[in-house]
């Protein structure tokens, strides 16, 4: 059942700001780091109304975040049987769903930096930038992938220890 979030004290909110600065230090909306920072101090599911008056943001603000935390995979939303209301909480797998997700960008930016190297190519003009960036591309990828297993691997030894 949901329970109440009426307040954080000043420390919990202070570190929930430090999260939205951060986020927004590497382009991402304040507010969104701001709810992720919640979610992640939190115990139990918040609702949207809970969470604009904890935050002091409008619930507008709350819901177009939200829509992109949960797109990303980072909220979750939880019913509850017999209440109306939407709650949220931090996804288990919100790290794995991040680097996921960053492997869904690679293809698509190799083939429209090969469409640039071939629109280079057609006016002779030198495709070594974009060729060097494509194969960046290819390496951190492979690196990323290795990373994706052995974070996979991680969770799944530490869920056998933890149920020892």
């Amino acid at each position: 059942m949901p329970i109440k979030h009426t307040t954080l004290d000043a420390d919990l909110l202070a570190f929930v700001d430090k999260i939205g600065l951060f986020y927004e230090g590497v382009g991402i909306p304040r507010i969104s780091g701001r709810i992720v920072g919640l979610l992640l101090i939190l115990e139990n599911p918040i609702s949207p109304e809970e969470m604009s008056k904890i935050l002091g943001v409008s619930r507008s603000s709350i819901s177009t975040n939200l829509a992109v935390l949960r797109y990303h995979k980072f909220a979750e939303e939880v019913r509850y049987p017999g209440k109306r209301k939407e709650y949220y909480k931090f996804s288990e797998n919100a790290l794995e769903n991040m680097m996921k997700m960053k492997l869904t960008f690679y293809d698509p930016f190799r083939n429209i930096l090969q469409e640039g190297v071939e629109e280079l190519k057609s006016k002779s003009i030198s495709e070594d930038k974009i060729n060097e960036m494509i194969k960046y591309l290819d390496f951190e990828e492979s690196h990323f992938v290795l990373l994706l297993e052995e974070w996979k691997a991680y969770q799944k030894n530490r869920k056998k220890k933890e149920q020892i």
